[in-house]
């Protein structure tokens, strides 16, 4: 009578389960009577359902935190990183209520633009370049440019603004859930900002925040600003060159003021 099952092989991988647990995957003897094994049906379904939770616990927490890109392009390793997003802005200001759709693109290193729009129109566009700001103001056929130099002289008592901390911001670099900031405009205006993120997307290592709350003390008015990303990819497909469309008057950089007055 031949034996149930060949020797032990020196060197052959064993399995790690079971009753066979220190025989080879090879020496393993077939079974093919199911029924003739003790039944562990209430074992398996304890099992299952444990497996079920797991896997519930395991999708809520990648769907309320941290997702990753979906229909992105190709990484493209010898051009600076580019990401677009959807946004879907709440403003509160005392009795105001407006809500604001429109689009975010980042170029590493290179750009940062904002552009807000109402019913599909575009209203404004801000641009951050490493030497400049822009701001366009498409209702009114304005636009504002200056550097963060002429920028910084509205500002007193705060750290000074440049390319580098829009771009920290708008890319999360900090990975910071929460920022606070006190600081004087023109001298003479006090700010209180708080800034709160939550649910980022991973994009090539940076955590860029799809929720952020803006919350704004000044003018003795509140000011609160929800600011949801949608769509978040990488995007190479969108034209970084900035132009003043002909036509357009340049105003100062007060003039931006006395929209939250």
């Amino acid at each position: 009578m031949k034996k149930a099952h060949a020797s032990v092989r020196k060197g052959a991988p064993l399995s790690c389960g079971g009753i066979f647990a220190c025989l080879p995957l090879r020496a393993r003897p077939k079974v093919h009577n199911f029924a003739q094994r003790p039944a562990r049906a209430g074992c398996d379904n304890k099992t299952n359902t444990m497996k079920k939770i797991l896997f519930l616990f395991a999708l809520v927490a990648l769907l309320t935190g941290c997702s990753t890109l979906r229909n992105d392009q190709p990484y493209r390793p010898n051009e600076p990183l580019a990401v677009t997003a959807k946004i879907s802005a709440d403003l509160e200001a005392n009795t105001l209520n407006q809500s604001l759709g429109g689009t975010l693109r980042l170029q590493r290193d290179r750009q940062v633009q904002l552009s807000l729009s109402k019913y599909g129109i575009e209203g404004a566009r801000i641009i951050f370049t490493p030497d400049s700001v822009i701001v366009l103001d498409r209702i009114n056929k304005r636009y504002l440019k200056d550097t963060y130099a002429g920028l910084n002289g509205m500002l007193t008592e705060m750290p000074m603004l440049s390319f580098d901390k829009v771009q920290r911001f708008f890319w999360n670099d900090n990975r910071k859930s929460t920022e606070t900031a006190d600081f004087n405009v023109m001298g003479f205006v006090p700010v209180e900002v708080y800034i709160h993120r939550n649910k980022t997307t991973n994009v090539r290592g940076y955590r860029i925040a799809r929720h952020t709350v803006f919350a704004v003390n000044a003018f003795e008015k509140e000011f609160k600003l929800n600011l949801k990303l949608n769509k978040v990819r990488i995007n190479y497909d969108w034209n970084s060159q900035v132009r003043i469309p002909s036509g357009y008057t340049p105003m100062k950089p007060e003039a931006i003021l006395q929209l939250f007055k």
